[in-house]
């Protein structure tokens, strides 16, 4: 179970810095271009989730922090903004905003 853990960026990675291991793990497939607008742990430390601004919504092992899956944008001009996860880590809730300006945005849920 994840205690006083963090997700922070250094240099061309993002880290996950833990209480109750060694070292801080980086993120597979996370490299100095990559830009997230969220990021959320699931209640039982195992998972963290990131809301790309490129519309994509990644899930990592916190642990080892491979890269377990990623969903693509349902839609080419959509950036991820926002996440919520349920108690249970089952489903995820984005919020997207289209990128023309108009402050328009789209919820989407996402089944593990």
């Amino acid at each position: 179970m994840l205690v006083n853990g963090r997700a922070t960026r250094g240099g061309s990675e993002i880290q996950i810095d833990r209480t109750d291991v060694e070292a801080p793990v980086p993120l597979e497939g996370y490299t100095s271009t990559s830009r997230y607008s969220d990021f959320r742990f699931t209640s039982d430390g195992r998972l963290l989730i990131g809301a790309g601004l490129d519309g994509t919504v990644s899930i990592w092992d916190a642990v080892t922090g491979a890269r377990l899956r990623s969903h693509p944008s349902p839609r080419a001009n959509l950036m991820a903004t926002e996440l919520a996860i349920s108690p249970d880590g089952t489903t995820i809730l984005v919020g997207y905003l289209v990128k023309d300006g108009t402050g328009t945005g789209l919820l989407r849920v996402i089944r593990r």
